[in-house]
């Protein structure tokens, strides 16, 4: 898969909503916590993904990027 496949069917064939917040349901790391996707055969964090995509630049460098709800797989 390429970036620019990434729209938001794509992202809402991949999450559920529950109280709010869109939930990913694939696949996890860190401890099956953090939601994460493979873009261009790279494993990106879906949040910085998303946020990448959405800015079309990097995340500046200290920034986090989090859910204000704590779950992580938000």
């Amino acid at each position: 898969m390429k970036p620019e496949d990434i729209t938001l069917d794509w992202l809402h064939a991949r999450v559920i909503e529950r109280d709010g917040c869109l939930i990913w349901i694939r696949t996890l790391g860190r401890g099956g916590e953090c939601p994460q996707a493979t873009v261009d055969y790279k494993v990106w964090p879906v949040r910085r993904l998303i946020w990448t995509l959405a800015h079309g630049r990097a995340i500046p460098k200290g920034q986090r990027i989090g859910s204000t709800c704590n779950d992580e797989r938000c």
